[in-house]
C-alpha cells in the first residue's frame, strides 16, 4: 500500500540575515529563535533555512502527537 503524504499549510517565516567576520551568511528565524543556519551564499542560506524550519515544525508536531496537554495554539 502507498502511502499519503501528509499536505501542510504554507507558512512564511522571517529571517533576519548578517554576515559574520568569515564572510558567511547567517539567517535567524524571527517567528523560531532555536531556527538559524549559515552558508556561503544567499541562495543556499535561503535552502538551509527552509530545512531547518521544517525540521522544527516537524519535531513540534511530533510532541504534540505524544502530549497534547503540553502544546497549545494561540491564534493573533
Amino acid at each position: 500500500m502507498n502511502e499519503v503524504p501528509v499536505l501542510r499549510p504554507r507558512r512564511k517565516f522571517h529571517i533576519s540575515i548578517e554576515k559574520d567576520e568569515a564572510g558567511l551568511y547567517v539567517g535567524r528565524c524571527k517567528e523560531l529563535p532555536n531556527a538559524f543556519t549559515q552558508a556561503k551564499s544567499l541562495p543556499k542560506l535561503k535552502e538551509r533555512m527552509a530545512q531547518v524550519i521544517s525540521l522544527i515544525i516537524e519535531e513540534i508536531e511530533e510532541e504534540h502527537a505524544r502530549n497534547p496537554k503540553k502544546i497549545i495554539e494561540v491564534v493573533v
